[in-house]
Formats: structure tokens, sequence, C-alpha cells
């Protein structure tokens, strides 16, 4: 017997589970014995609105995490200094400023003498007796009454001319140099700077002149050419002037147009070129406002005189007739 305990055994369902993968031809026939009204149910449920995909956005990357650089400790430069000779000192014709500086300046050794009219013309005296026309510029004049002796030689700084019609040399006295310099300001230097004076430095001597320009003429025949100096103006308003100065000697190289540098002596009442180097050609001349205006202008020519263009015949002047005086009877 059995017992009242025992339970029957349960039945169990076994549920049949679709797989993912049909087969097309058992999706059709399933469709098929399907009734209509639930195929179309079917698939309106299947179908879901879809809007557009979405465009990807770039996943921004992290930071990178910031880098430790060791910084090396540097000690502090030591200042540059420049050697200069001490026998150097301040000189009274400095080197240029720029490749292309004009200037004409020189050294005289010798005594000047004002003439009787006017102080600050007269005549500069050199050591070899010549006789040189001079004029005081500036503060010079003051410094010539104040604290100079006429009556000795002095080392005059100056600047050379040559006068267009006589062609002579003519100085116009900017200076004078001394190691020990003059009136109170020697006093003063004495006392707080007892150290050698500073000497002339090579080339510069008595008779030496640097003049820096443009040779605009020369002449192998008679032996000398002419260099054009600019000026700067002292205002800006001020229009550029220049002069040319007569120097003896030729160059060999291309002179014309070009900048040289020379190096000039004195001899006697004449500037003689010791040796030169060309620096540059110098540049075409921009021409000012009012020379472009008057090249503009039209050019007037002589007009012919007017001609008689009228159909209108011109008046003949009737013939004179001289009657014959009767011969007497």
């Amino acid at each position: 017997m059995s017992s009242s305990s025992e339970q029957p055994p349960k039945s169990t369902r076994h549920t049949k589970k679709k797989s993912v993968d049909m087969d097309p031809q058992t999706v059709s026939d399933e469709q098929s014995n399907s009734p209509k009204g639930e195929t179309q149910q079917t698939h309106v449920d299947n179908m879901q609105l879809k809007g557009p995909p979405r465009r990807p956005v770039a996943k921004t990357p992290p930071p990178p995490a910031p880098e430790i650089v060791a910084v090396e400790k540097k000690e502090p430069a030591a200042d540059v200094t420049i050697d200069v000779p001490e026998s150097a000192g301040q000189q009274p014709i400095p080197p240029p400023s720029e490749p292309m500086q004009y200037r004409a300046i020189g050294l005289i050794k010798g005594k000047y003498r004002p003439s009787e009219e006017q102080f600050n013309r007269g005549d500069l005296i050199t050591e070899d007796e010549t006789h040189l026309d001079a004029v005081l510029l500036g503060q010079v004049m003051s410094l010539v009454k104040k604290y100079l002796d006429l009556e000795q030689t002095y080392l005059w700084v100056v600047y050379p001319r040559t006068r267009e019609k006589e062609e002579t040399l003519h100085m116009q006295i900017v200076g004078v140099w001394s190691t020990e310099g003059f009136g109170p300001m020697a006093a003063t230097e004495a006392s707080d700077t007892p150290e050698e004076p500073s000497q002339l430095a090579a080339p510069l001597q008595d008779g030496y002149f640097s003049i820096r320009g443009e040779i605009v003429f020369q002449s192998t025949e008679r032996n000398y050419l002419l260099v054009k100096i600019q000026q700067s103006p002292r205002k800006s308003s001020d229009r550029p002037k220049a002069f040319k100065l007569k120097l003896t000697g030729n160059l060999k190289d291309k002179t014309l147009g070009y900048f040289w540098d020379l190096h000039v002596q004195r001899q006697g009442g004449e500037l003689a070129i010791v040796n030169g180097q060309k620096v540059a050609l110098v540049p075409p001349k921009r021409k000012s406002k009012q020379e472009r205006s008057e090249s503009r202008k039209p050019r007037k020519f002589s007009s012919p005189r007017p001609q008689n263009t009228s159909n209108k015949p011109r008046p003949v002047s009737k013939p004179i007739i001289k009657r014959r005086s009767s011969p007497e009877s």
C-alpha cells in the first residue's frame, strides 16, 4: 500500500523558447498560419519611431599632469668692462659715429691774432709761419678772452673751408684742446684727478684733418679734387646745407659719386691727401616738394604769329604816279 504521505508527481510543462536566429522559411510559415489581424498588430508593435542618429561627441582627454622641471640657479654675470688705454683719454677728434658721417675737422698748432676791427676775426699763425684766415665761433670767443694768453701757442680745433672765389683756405675755430684744461675747470680737475694728462692718439697731431664726404670733382692734370660735405640742419624746418672743400692729390679708385674717408695733412696753405678709404656709393638725392611741383609745370613755348585765315583779299595800295614837269618854253 502506498502511504497517504506520498503525493502524486507534479506535471511539468516544457515551454518552448523561440530562438533568435530563426529560419526565414519557418518565419514565413508561422506568419501564414497566424491570423491576418494578429500579424498586422504584431508588425505595428514591433515598429518603433527612431530619430536621426546623434553625432558622436569627441571625448576631451583629461589634461596632462603638470611636469616638474628642475630650474638651475645661475650665478649673476660679471660686469663686462672694455679695456681702454689710459693714455688715450678724451680726444679732440672722436671716431665717426656712423660709416657715412659727413665731417671736416682738424687740428692746428699756433697763435691767434685778432684783427683791430673785430676780435672774433683774425689770423691763425702756425709754427711754420703760415698765416691762415680764421674766425672764432660760438663760446670759444669768451674762452679766449677770459683764460687764454694770446702770446702763447695752443692746439686749436678748427673746421676747414675753401673760399669759392679766391680758392684759399679759411679756418673756423671751434675749440682749444689742452691736457690741463682752462680756468677754474683746470684747477678742479688738477685737485681731483692727479693722474697723468692724456696724450694725442695716432693719427692726431698738428696739421691733421679728418675729411669725410662725397667726391664730386677730380682733376688729375691739376692734381686736386673737391669733396662735398653735407651739414645737418639746426632745425627740422631748415634745408640741409653743403659746402665743397678743395684737397690736393688724386685717388686711383673710383671717386666720383662715392663717399670717402680721407686722412689729410696741412702743407702750408693747402690740405694734402695722405690716404683714404672708399666707403660706399652715395644714394641719389630726393627732390623736394617745390622741385617736384616745378618739374610738373608745363613748359611755356613761344607761340607763332597768327596767320590770316579770312578769305578777304588784302587791300592793294594804289600806285603813285609822278607827273613829269613840263620843259620851259
